[in-house]
């Protein structure tokens, strides 16, 4: 009976989870691409802080996590940058896998899906699409057929041209309705151009919590044979329509004609805080939310307390 236990444990050892292991760059792998190459199901690779001129990576694994290093405020420190020389700076394409997750990465420099994703559902945290450049579908992000998440990541300063789309999601054309849904969630949009920031075509998209601020374009959302579900989303400052196409309201979307400030006590939005705004706060004084600071639903004498505590130049 003893060695029938024995053997029972070592197979379920055998058997079981296996946990994978970390592959640092450049410690272990030189490069990016060669850490990808080694990684086997469920490693995560580890980037240190740096600019990476690397592209055309590929995921061939469904289950392997690419991390960078951080900076002290939260942001990516490591930067995937294109040059303006390459297309595509990483893609993930194993159809119908779920798994892969890229944390903490800018991209760059490329000349058209910096991020390119094929029948495949990733998670893509806290990364950032910056000064990608290409009048084509997906200047930033092309995806077909996922169902992604995106959580807290910024698209900032991508151009798509004229015509060209930055976030482009599609599905199979003839589905309508069977579609999957890529999910945006604390996600930024600003200062893009192109036909439209996020485009949905035979797919749906979800949007929740996300802000759209001074993008250009003949609309922000743009959504053909599928639908766009949106909830909690800011759209302010934003050339052309917000939406173009089929979506449902699920509530908290806000569409004012300016943007809020990120700065407190910024009442007259000009990046500062001074007499404008106290004469502001005090024009409003128990009249309302106008001068609200604090956020509780009128002006009162803690607002002006706030207000003078942020006096000077917003941070």
């Amino acid at each position: 009976m003893r060695s029938l236990r024995k053997s029972i444990v070592a197979l379920l050892m055998l058997t079981g989870p296996s946990v994978g292991g970390t592959i640092n760059v450049p410690g272990d792998q030189p490069s990016i691409a060669a850490a990808i190459n080694a990684a086997n199901d469920g490693d995560t690779i580890f980037i240190e802080a740096g600019i990476y001129d690397e592209a055309d990576l590929f995921i061939q694994s469904a289950d392997i996590s690419i991390i960078g290093a951080l900076n002290a405020d939260g942001s990516p420190a490591v930067t995937l940058d294109g040059q303006l020389t390459h297309q595509i700076l990483l893609g993930i394409g194993i159809a119908g896998a779920s798994g892969a997750t890229i944390e903490n990465v800018t991209f760059t420099g490329s000349l058209g899906n910096a991020l390119w994703i094929y029948h495949h559902s990733p998670t893509i945290r806290n990364c950032v699409f910056m000064g990608n450049s290409a009048e084509t579908q997906g200047t930033a992000v092309w995806s077909s057929s996922t169902e992604a998440i995106f959580e807290s990541c910024q698209f900032i300063d991508n151009n798509g041209g004229d015509n060209g789309i930055i976030v482009f999601n599609k599905g199979v054309t003839g589905l309508h309705g069977a579609h999957g849904s890529p999910t945006f969630r604390d996600c930024l949009f600003e200062g893009n151009a192109g036909y439209s920031s996020v485009a949905a075509i035979w797919w749906d998209t979800r949007f929740e919590g996300c802000t759209f601020r001074n993008n250009t374009g003949t609309a922000t959302l743009y959504s053909h044979q599928g639908n766009l579900d949106l909830s909690n989303n800011l759209f302010c400052e934003n050339q052309g329509d917000p939406v173009i196409g089929t979506w449902t309201d699920e509530g908290g979307n806000e569409f004012p004609d300016t943007c809020p400030s990120d700065c407190m006590g910024d009442l007259n939005g000009d990046a500062s805080v001074g007499v404008d705004d106290l004469l502001a706060l005090l024009e409003s004084y128990q009249a309302g939310a106008d001068g609200d600071c604090d956020g509780d639903g009128d002006t009162d004498v803690d607002d002006l307390l706030l207000l003078v505590s942020a006096w000077g130049n917003c941070p």
